[in-house]
């Protein structure tokens, strides 16, 4: 992991990333250092109207795995989000003119003037896990990018291949979650002779998960490792694939 300037703070802690420093909670904890470029806040977000970057944060309470598949600032823009669900201003330029291109937003609450006893349990929660996971990123999990390729999987009814191919303008690490990243082909031989050929899109889930979706590939989720990739949630394909040639990105 990169080493970050890192503060204490006894009592309350703060953050920056809502474009000025704010106190959140009365416990004593280690604050992260926060990204408070605007343009690199924002870049790479979906800008249609009706996206959340957790769209649930308000009425459950976000897993580990999901949080830990976010960027630094996709974190950071979370917990924007949550504040800004709930009427916050922001005095970041680019922050707020994210916010105002989303339907749901209303800015009604000047940044100086809002109170975070706003927030129900599900939102107090999901902060602090946000703020828990900030900068543990690289010390969790690799995010593998360079996965475009042909793969093999062989059993005692069929071989199936797959072909991954990426899309060249959109990355696998920095694309938000339901972000169309690419196209999948699968061949699927049976002992019997006969065969299946299904088509379909690669969707960024998170960390390195990717659902595909398409008439016929709807319903699998393929998890990408190094040398392999392992597909569930269609039997006919599932199964841990082995990489036979890589692609040029």
């Amino acid at each position: 992991m990169k080493n970050k300037k890192k503060f204490f703070a006894t009592k309350v802690f703060v953050i920056a990333v809502l474009g000025g420093i704010l106190t959140f909670g009365t416990w004593t904890t280690e604050a992260k250092a926060a990204i408070t470029d605007g343009k690199v806040l924002v870049s790479g977000l979906d800008r249609s109207a009706d996206y959340y970057i957790l769209p649930d944060s308000d009425r459950k309470e976000i897993s580990y795995e999901t949080m830990y598949g976010l960027t630094e600032p996709q974190k950071q823009m979370a917990i924007n989000e949550i504040y800004a669900r709930r009427g916050r201003k922001f005095v970041i330029t680019e922050i707020q003119d994210y916010f105002n291109e989303k339907s749901w937003y209303k800015g009604t609450v000047e940044a100086e003037d809002f109170d975070e006893k706003v927030f129900n349990d599900y939102e107090n929660r999901n902060i602090a896990k946000l703020l828990e996971t900030m900068d543990e990123t690289d010390a969790t999990e690799t995010i593998y990018t360079d996965f475009a390729g042909a793969y093999s999987y062989v059993d005692r009814e069929r071989t199936v291949e797959l072909s991954v191919s990426l899309y060249t303008d959109v990355s696998c690490e920095n694309a938000y979650s339901g972000q169309e990243c690419g196209t999948v082909e699968v061949s699927v031989y049976y002992t019997d002779g006969s065969m299946a050929y299904l088509r379909g899109y690669l969707q960024k889930d998170s960390g390195n998960g990717y659902r595909f979706t398409g008439t016929n590939l709807s319903g699998a989720y393929m998890t990408v490792s190094s040398g392999t990739v392992t597909v569930s949630g269609i039997e006919s394909i599932s199964g841990t694939y082995t990489k036979v040639e890589s692609y040029e990105s």
